[in-house]
């Protein structure tokens, strides 16, 4: 799963905790009790699970849902699916 990232937001990522940092502040979540891999590149966040069983794939969208929510945060919107 991706989540589009906005130019005027940041995501950085390093070792499964995840910094979004915006106009409105700095937010940080520490996902690193779930084996997934994340990677942030220009412009797109990327939650990716290899063979995982149906809680670890639920929590796939979880985390999207959570870097979603702390990009709108930062940028004053409101969150939208």
């Amino acid at each position: 799963r991706t989540v589009r990232i906005p130019k005027a937001v940041r995501v950085v990522c390093k070792a499964r905790q995840v910094w979004v940092k915006g106009p409105r502040g700095v937010l940080k979540r520490d996902f690193s009790h779930l084996p997934l891999t994340m990677t942030a590149n220009r412009g797109t966040f990327q939650v990716s699970l290899t063979m995982g069983r149906r809680k670890q794939v639920a929590a796939v969208l979880t985390v999207c849902s959570h870097v979603a929510a702390c990009v709108a945060a930062v940028r004053l919107e409101s969150v939208t699916a």
